[in-house]
């Protein structure tokens, strides 16, 4: 890293950089564009690519040739371990660590645990519970975003509150008419 700000560092970042932009001009774009964006001036921007172009080629190189091969976690040892170690491991970027060995597990174990019915149970994998399964709301919502018609029974209570205030207001106005005449 720190051959990266050396004059030859430097150097070869602008040798870097006219590889991947093709032509000052474009370099020059860019570099403008993300001084409008972040509030960084060019001028830093010009200073600051072709360090960091030499700085990421020396490591891509590095990686590539084998070089890094002793590098470790850098949480190691840390607070962060804790809370990092599960998310470099799902990632890929550590490893896993491998259960123990059983030393009963073998073919010829297996073949007599096998023999005698003495295997291990079946465990069976429970799933985890659709939190949304007892929700009425969300069974309405998948409904109405599956476009499935409404039965007739889920509309038969409407079609009841209809008649009923249909019948009231008939009454209703019958006796207003009776009352006027």
């Amino acid at each position: 890293m720190s051959k990266a700000f050396t004059p030859q560092g430097v150097a070869d970042g602008n040798t870097i950089l006219d590889q991947l932009f093709g032509s000052k001009d474009m370099l020059q774009a860019v570099s403008g564009q993300a001084a409008q964006m972040t509030g960084i001036g060019q001028e830093i921007y010009k200073q600051m690519l072709p360090v960091v172009a030499s700085a990421i080629m020396g490591g891509l190189f590095k990686q590539a040739s084998g070089q890094m091969s002793g590098m470790q976690n850098p949480f190691a040892n840390t607070p962060m371990e804790a809370m990092m170690k599960p998310w470099l491991e799902a990632s890929g970027f550590a490893k896993k660590p491998q259960p123990a060995p059983n030393p009963f597990d073998n073919p010829f174990t297996q073949a007599m645990q096998g023999f005698f019915n003495m295997g291990k149970p079946e465990e069976k994998q429970q799933s985890a519970p659709d939190m949304f399964a007892a929700n009425p709301f969300m069974k309405a919502f998948q409904d109405m975003m599956s476009g499935k018609p409404q039965t007739a029974a889920a509309l038969e209570p409407e079609k009841t509150c209809r008649q009923q205030s249909d019948g009231a207001l008939h009454r209703d106005v019958q006796q207003h008419v009776r009352q006027r005449a």
